[in-house]
């Protein structure tokens, strides 16, 4: 089992699509696969380079929501098959 994470706006109840500020939101939004790029996502919201004196809050109303990813063994296939498109 691995954790994802994704930033949710509890105001709007949509999810960070990723990229600098300004910020853009959709219902499905990004997820990041390690504690270390959601934090490197953040720093870019605070501090993006483009404008040095410029520290942006992170606002109260965002928070990190954790996701359990669970593999499941699925049907198997021959990787032809996927070519051909001979999957039913």
């Amino acid at each position: 089992m691995t954790i994802e994470y994704k930033i949710r706006d509890t105001k709007t109840g949509m999810f960070s699509k990723g990229g600098s500020w300004p910020c853009q939101w959709s219902k499905k939004g990004k997820t990041w696969n390690s504690i270390g790029a959601l934090r490197n996502h953040l720093r870019l919201i605070i501090d993006d380079g483009r404008y040095p004196s410029m520290n942006r809050p992170i606002p109260e109303t965002w928070e990190v929501v954790e996701i359990n990813v669970v593999s499941v063994p699925g049907n198997v296939w021959p990787a032809t098959s996927y070519l051909k498109k001979e999957i039913p």
